[in-house]
């Protein structure tokens, strides 16, 4: 039979107290990173969606009205990641963007709707579905991630992007 010493009494009560936090903070983070990887898949997979309607959608007028109702639908699954903006752009083969100013149109969620804030001056009849010089097609979705528990506070919410580029479908007609 062991006997305690006298300043042991509370020892296995701390240990097991200090163990507890450690565990259940390392289970939060896992948590809140999981989601934020939901958010980021999320929100990859609408970018890839709204790259494959504007590529089929090619030289078509109502090609951006497309992109951004593809876009919206593949978010409407994942309603934790909020989009900001979502961006129709002129791109090369390494994906940079070509020609902000009038390469890019900028649609930012106002309400329930996109609106394009910068005019909108590469319109989607000015894009090049010619079989020898096809356009590259970028699709960038910018969104925002809320932390859900708060337990970091300086995390906050975060704003967040992803790219998505394809060449537009030659137009054969």
């Amino acid at each position: 039979m062991s006997r305690r010493h006298e300043g042991e009494q509370g020892a296995a009560l701390i240990e097991t107290a200090l163990i507890a936090s450690l565990v259940t903070v390392l289970a939060i983070g896992a948590a809140e990173m999981g989601f934020a990887l939901l958010d980021w898949l999320a929100v990859s997979s609408a970018t890839r969606e709204g790259a494959r309607t504007g590529s089929a959608a090619g030289d078509d007028a109502a090609a951006d009205t497309l992109i951004l109702a593809a876009v919206s639908q593949a978010m409407a699954s994942n309603p934790s990641a909020v989009v900001k903006e979502v961006w129709v752009f002129r791109s090369d083969s390494t994906g940079a963007v070509t020609d902000p100013l009038t390469g890019t149109n900028i649609y930012r969620k106002t309400g329930g709707s996109f609106v394009c804030d910068n005019g909108c001056p590469w319109s989607p009849s000015s894009r090049n579905t010619n079989v020898e010089s096809l356009d590259f097609l970028g699709i960038r979705v910018v969104f925002q991630h809320d932390w859900l528990t708060g337990m970091i506070p300086w995390f906050g919410s975060q704003t967040w992007q992803d790219d998505t580029i394809m060449r537009l479908e030659p137009d054969f007609s």
